[in-house]
């Protein structure tokens, strides 16, 4: 089921009409998903996505639309991009933050209580998303929550580096079902040269209320990210973004090693 557009059916939404302009600008040109996606170096399966109001588009793709249709500036996707993100009514902090995950060089994740969203499979973010929320709401975070990963599927991905609580490996997200199919994409992610996913075994000392965040870009300042039971905070200021690159060293540390994690979590989805 697609996300729930604000409008009645006598509008069209902003996300309708950005995924009708895609199919339709894609097949009057006779080409194919896959042409699109060779030409904006994205993967091919992102097309149907983006066709099929399946996954939210960021801008720097909306962009590489414009310019594989040759469509003169502004450009129809870069106009309609950020009409669809409005539409969504995400708070204006979390529309920062997203637009600075989209191109930072390299993420760093601690994960003290859930897995983050850029390594959830969709099933289990399903369930962490139907938790205590509104079922008109839930398609459109998914959406929103799957498309996050693309950056984990273009040419330059992201190094993503995750330290995840033994706790959050062993809690039953849904089903076992969800949980071992959960587990199993976290093994074929940690084969990727790009991402590097450990565990922070039981009993250590590590004391986070949420997801805390760093991203670091190929120019300019770094940023941090925390997360807490009233929301999350992105933070800029120098000093503290340092201080909060000291703390993830400092988890890292008390980290299993790769190959100690793998294991680890081979054991748990087996087991279930």
């Amino acid at each position: 089921m697609p996300p729930q557009d604000k409008q009645s059916n006598s509008e069209t939404s902003a996300f309708t009409s950005y995924a009708d302009a895609l199919k339709t600008l894609r097949e009057d040109n006779d080409k194919t998903q896959e042409d699109v996606a060779n030409g904006c170096l994205i993967s091919h399966k992102m097309i149907g996505h983006y066709e099929n109001k399946r996954r939210i588009p960021g801008l720097e793709v909306s962009k590489a639309f414009d310019g594989y249709f040759k469509i003169p500036k502004p450009g129809i996707f870069t106009v309609l991009q950020p009409l669809v993100i409005e539409e969504l009514n995400l708070p204006t902090g979390m529309q920062a933050y997203f637009e600075q995950e989209s191109q930072a060089a390299s993420v760093r994740i601690v994960a003290p209580n859930l897995y983050p969203g850029l390594i959830q499979t969709e099933d289990c973010a399903r369930v962490i998303l139907t938790a205590g929320q509104r079922a008109g709401t839930i398609e459109g975070d998914l959406s929103l929550r799957m498309s996050r990963q693309e950056i984990l599927e273009r040419p330059d991905p992201p190094e993503l580096v995750v330290l995840l609580k033994e706790a959050v490996l062993r809690e039953i997200i849904g089903t076992a079902e969800v949980t071992r199919n959960q587990l199993g994409h976290l093994l074929d992610l940690m084969e990727l040269p790009n991402i590097n996913i450990q565990v922070i075994p039981t009993g250590a000392p590590v004391y986070l209320a949420g997801e805390l965040t760093l991203l670091d870009f190929e120019e300019g300042p770094g940023l941090a990210h925390s997360e807490g039971g009233g929301g999350g905070i992105l933070v800029e200021a120098p000093d503290q973004v340092a201080g909060a690159a000291i703390r993830f060293s400092r988890i890292a540390a008390l980290a299993m090693s790769a190959a100690d994690s793998k294991r680890l979590i081979r054991e748990i989805m087996e087991s279930l």
